[in-house]
């Protein structure tokens, strides 16, 4: 006779799926087009309503109790804290009843609410989701882990750039390694460093940059990144005020097209098949 008792998932599952939860949230939290797909799949839902009640199921008052390593990192929950200071900030101040997914997107408060949620979706992105039935063991860090190359951007508006690349690489800031006051900001992902640096005042001055991005055509260099989505990467560079092209090109194992940040700079992005 089968045994058809039932094991409950251990209290780490549990919590890992609660992580995966919140990482569908930050998805269509963090991107308009997400919030529009979302609101076209679901025309029954009042979808301002859901990413704002949402937020306040998952993260209740406890959460710094409950939200406990290895599931979540020290990074992770400091993003957390950030959007959670951001989300009881706004959520006063947002019309009631909320309006329409269109009309709310066209709000600077729901701009920002997004923008902020962007930046806590790169962070759990470094490590993604977990199993939802098998225990997660983090890696043991290693000299193999360390960052041997990565790229240097020279920005007019440097904290523009940092905002846009975390967003569409899922890049997390380093403080640790960054030295604001000599205008170097650095970007952290799995085996990448992007260092954003400012261009000195006296220099940036006579820079233009347009609206939308007009491409840097003398540049001898054009740097690549590896995606998940392409389309994801697209809507979210948009948003961000740059620009992924619309045609796809073929190559063996990936997908790939190329794209503008704000200030015109070319690159590459690849999915890998």
């Amino acid at each position: 006779m089968m045994n058809t008792t039932h094991i409950r998932p251990s209290e780490q599952v549990l919590l890992q799926r609660v992580r995966n939860q919140l990482i569908d949230y930050l998805e269509v939290a963090s991107s308009f087009a997400e919030q529009r797909r979302y609101q076209a799949k679901s025309p029954q839902l009042q979808v301002p309503t859901e990413i704002i009640e949402q937020w306040a199921d998952w993260v209740g008052p406890d959460w710094r109790e409950s939200f406990k390593a290895p599931v979540f990192s020290t990074d992770e929950l400091q993003a957390i804290e950030k959007f959670q200071t951001v989300w009881s900030g706004l959520h006063p101040r947002l019309p009631q009843p909320l309006p329409s997914l269109e009309l709310i997107q066209a709000e600077a408060l729901w701009e920002e609410l997004r923008r902020a949620a962007a930046l806590t979706y790169a962070c759990f992105l470094r490590v993604g989701k977990m199993s939802e039935s098998v225990e997660f063991v983090p890696s043991i860090p290693s000299h193999a882990a360390v960052v041997n190359a990565g790229v240097m951007i020279y920005a007019k508006d440097a904290q523009c750039l940092v905002q846009f690349y975390a967003a569409v690489l899922q890049l997390t800031e380093c403080p640790e390694q960054s030295q604001p006051e000599h205008g170097l900001l650095v970007l952290q992902g799995a085996g990448l460093q992007v260092v954003i640096h400012a261009i000195p005042s006296a220099y940036a001055v006579d820079i233009e940059i347009q609206s939308p991005p007009v491409p840097r055509e003398d540049s001898a260099l054009k740097f690549f990144f590896s995606v998940r989505d392409l389309s994801h990467a697209r809507d979210v560079a948009v948003e961000w005020g740059g620009s992924i092209a619309e045609q796809v090109w073929e190559a063996p194992g990936y997908r790939y097209c190329n794209g503008l940040d704000p200030e015109g700079n070319i690159f590459q992005l690849r999915q890998h098949q």
